[in-house]
């Protein structure tokens, strides 16, 4: 399995609080984000997706890509 997965805890410190706290310095400085989130937050039996679909991950990794997207 994947690091994330093993470990959603250390995953999550670096995927949602670093994360979070990057954009919000950004948002103080007024830079533009572009945020490329990833697949893993629709089915993970789901190769493709369009942006009318309801996300829905199945894993760790795309739950925390997911609320990234939300914070945003």
């Amino acid at each position: 399995g994947s690091s994330v997965e093993i470990n959603p805890i250390t995953s999550a410190e670096y995927n949602l609080n670093y994360t979070m706290n990057l954009i919000r310095k950004f948002v103080e400085r007024n830079i533009i984000i572009n945020f490329v989130s990833s697949s893993a937050v629709f089915s993970k039996n789901q190769c493709w997706a369009n942006e009318r679909e309801k996300p829905k991950p199945g894993t760790h990794y795309g739950k925390q890509k997911l609320l990234i997207e939300n914070y945003l």
